[in-house]
């Protein structure tokens, strides 16, 4: 424990270990309060939200770790706060064509509740801001409490508003959560932390504007065609099948990805952080990523071993009968899970090492193949061989990914070697 490394990490990954069971807990209660429906519309309107949320960072909250002089990562997170207001007025004006969005996914349910999506942009997309900031300064204790508040929040919302009967629950409960823990996170860290962010400086919002345009002309839209791809079951399975399918897809997405998904991004913060001190320090991060990939496996691959056995009918057991499909679903993504997981944890490497455009290629490559996939499953009016065809497509792209990002890391280690040498 008295490696920086672990002690960060460990401070995230406890929280969300703790954030995660909660979510574990409370599923076999609200799948009893909710239907698969409305599991349905709430992935419609988590997947609408999550890429307008992409475009408000614009993937400038990746590059506030990165500058060595403190006004520099200032005025990219002013910049940042800039490019938030302009998207969610956006989002607030694209409510009036509610009924039509709603008509185009039939789901006509996603209309009264379309109007909460500016609220909802808002709060995550300035945390996720403020998340990079925290971590900059080595407050992960600030990046926890928001995790474990948003989800013990959430969770408990999500419950009350079930047993109340009242419709949407799910949705408002993912609206009000964050908005809550994001307000207390603020007042908490005001006076030390966030005092500095309220002085602007147009002159260096524009120089830094232009100093990191790589992250959102590359690292941006490779991010967008990662969330775009991530999400194409739910946008475009949607008009060809019931909203019932997409309920059930959502559930094994949640049970399966949203958790490590989130242990990624933990790791990545940390790792992110860890490597750009080598790296400043003109030391070697081989070793590091070598241990890392090695230990996780290790961890990965006898659990999932396990789980594929169970799966369907622990399913079944702890949701009810009619979500049993969710544990077969879980199973054909495994092999692409496992991947997912190591790549997330270090895609990072693509921007400190100004990859982007090799990374936005990965992302251009993913996407067609899962939309081959899906297509098939459209075409054939088969859910289950669309699913399997975006998990084929998802693994064997993300495989070769990860073998890139570590040859980024040999690259990097001979190249050190070589100017060591001279």
């Amino acid at each position: 424990m008295n490696n920086l490394l672990i002690r960060n990490s460990a401070k995230l990954l406890s929280a969300n270990v703790i954030a995660q069971a909660i979510g574990l807990v409370v599923y076999p209660i609200l799948t009893r309060l909710y239907t698969p429906e409305d599991f349905g519309v709430l992935n419609l309107f988590l997947s609408i939200g999550s890429i307008l949320i992409l475009l408000a960072n614009a993937d400038y909250h990746c590059a506030i770790i990165i500058p060595q002089k403190e006004k520099d990562s200032i005025a990219l997170v002013q910049l940042s706060f800039y490019l938030i207001l302009i998207v969610t007025c956006f989002t607030a004006l694209s409510t009036i064509f509610a009924p039509y969005i709603a008509n185009f996914f039939h789901v006509c349910e996603l209309t009264k509740w379309y109007s909460l999506l500016p609220i909802y942009v808002f709060s995550i997309s300035l945390w996720n801001v403020l998340n990079y900031w925290f971590i900059r300064h080595n407050q992960f204790s600030r990046v926890s409490i928001y995790q474990l508040s948003q989800s013990g929040l959430g969770a408990a919302l999500k419950i009350v508003l079930g047993y109340l009967d009242f419709a949407g629950g799910m949705v408002a409960a993912m609206v009000i959560a964050p908005i809550l823990s994001l307000a207390a996170n603020i007042s908490i860290a005001w006076k030390k932390y966030m005092q500095p962010l309220a002085h602007f400086d147009t002159q260096s919002i524009r120089d830094v504007a232009q100093q990191y345009r790589q992250f959102p002309i590359f690292s941006m839209s490779s991010s967008l065609v990662n969330m775009l791809s991530s999400q194409l079951p739910v946008l475009v399975l949607t008009p060809f099948f019931c909203i019932r399918e997409i309920g059930l897809w959502s559930m094994a997405i949640l049970l399966s990805y949203a958790p490590l998904s989130m242990i990624a991004k933990t790791l990545s913060q940390t790792l992110y952080q860890y490597t750009m001190e080598h790296i400043h320090k003109q030391q070697s991060i081989r070793m590091i990523y070598r241990q890392f990939i090695s230990k996780m496996l290790i961890a990965i691959i006898p659990s999932f071993s396990i789980l594929w056995i169970f799966l369907p009918k622990l399913t079944g057991l702890l949701l009810g009968a009619e979500w049993t499909i969710c544990g077969q679903y879980i199973r054909w993504l495994m092999p692409w899970l496992v991947c997912n997981v190591l790549v997330a944890s270090i895609g990072f490497l693509a921007g400190i090492f100004a990859k982007q455009k090799i990374e936005f290629l990965f992302e251009l490559l993913r996407l067609i193949c899962r939309v081959a996939g899906l297509v098939i499953g459209i075409v054939t009016k088969n859910f289950s061989i669309a699913i399997i065809g975006y998990a084929v497509g998802s693994f064997i792209i993300t495989f070769i990914q990860l073998l890139w990002l570590m040859t980024l890391v040999k690259t990097y280690d001979t190249s050190l070697q070589n100017h060591t040498i001279s």
